[in-house]
């Protein structure tokens, strides 16, 4: 159809890097078909790769998203754009010595996480999009996801799925980071395992009210499906990290990739609980398969 021609004509023109006509015909083709998402991005990413424009990029964006508010694919790329915006001005301000803080990532995350807030009320809290961000910014800055992690515990506390994302992301950032010595990846471990225990510990006041391994074991005010949803998280986290550990060296013992032994001694008994509570609720042999029981609590 129409758009075809218009991406066969667009793809002609970059490639013989026709930049001054490419400036008029996304103009033009934008015009006339305002809904099409992908050339808003390719318009947007033609103005920073050739014209080294930031400021028309972001004004296509934010055009791009009035026109097409519930576009979570928009909402993602702009995200994507601002952070990188946002990290590219820190450090040009380090590289020149300048010490004050920048309006574009502060204590608050600045913009991008603004846009995170501004696409969760768009997008009727969409977890999908939500954990995008959070991917994207894991990549780029500790700080932005740091405050995303607490934007996603507050919009979905009572996801398991969003949970395990985090648990795991911290897991894969830190192991990723763990390179070098045997010591070094014994530190990087240990930083993701102690994360991950963290992780955990909100996530079993949020499902149980639980403060403690002993109240949880005790089954203090907290009901059966809530237990046993916080149960299938926590020995799922605890069965990836110690995949993790084995995956990067099997040589280190467990307890020295979490920061402590009273961590590591948390982490077993999350694995004790899990596995009497799971064996308790189980009644039937086919409801011993893990991909139904997951199925069911979650």
């Amino acid at each position: 159809g129409e758009m075809s021609l218009w991406g066969s004509y667009i793809a002609f023109l970059q490639e013989n890097k026709s930049h001054s006509i490419l400036n008029t015909i996304f103009g033009r083709c934008l015009a006339l078909n305002p809904k099409a998402e992908e050339l808003w991005i390719l318009a947007a990413v033609h103005e920073m790769k050739n014209n080294n424009n930031a400021h028309a990029a972001r004004v296509l964006y934010q055009t791009a998203l009035r026109k097409n508010n519930l576009s979570a694919l928009l909402w993602t790329r702009y995200f994507e754009f601002e952070i990188w915006q946002a990290t590219r001005i820190n450090e040009r301000r380090k590289a020149l010595d300048l010490s004050e803080n920048t309006a574009a990532l502060t204590d608050k995350g600045g913009i991008p996480v603004v846009i995170f807030k501004h696409a969760m009320t768009a997008l009727d809290n969409n977890i999908a999009c939500a954990l995008r961000m959070h991917g994207i910014a894991a990549s780029v800055s500790a700080d932005v996801t740091r405050l995303l992690e607490v934007e996603l515990k507050g919009i979905f506390g009572g996801e398991p799925r969003v949970w395990e994302f985090l648990c795991l992301s911290a897991v894969g950032r830190y192991a990723g980071e763990a390179k070098g010595s045997a010591i070094d990846q014994m530190d990087g471990l240990a930083l993701g395992g102690g994360q991950c225990l963290a992780l955990l510990r909100d996530a079993r006041t949020a499902f149980c009210g639980c403060n403690s391994d002993s109240d949880l074991d005790a089954g203090a005010g907290a009901s059966e499906a809530a237990v046993l949803k916080y149960t299938v998280l926590a020995t799922t986290v605890a069965e990836a990290l110690l995949r993790t550990v084995t995956r990067v060296t099997q040589q280190l013992d467990f307890t020295a990739v979490v920061p402590s032994t009273s961590d590591a001694d948390s982490l077993k008994s999350l694995l004790r609980v899990s596995k009497r509570l799971r064996v308790d609720a189980v009644t039937s042999d086919s409801a011993q398969d893990e991909d139904k029981l997951r199925a069911k609590v979650m």
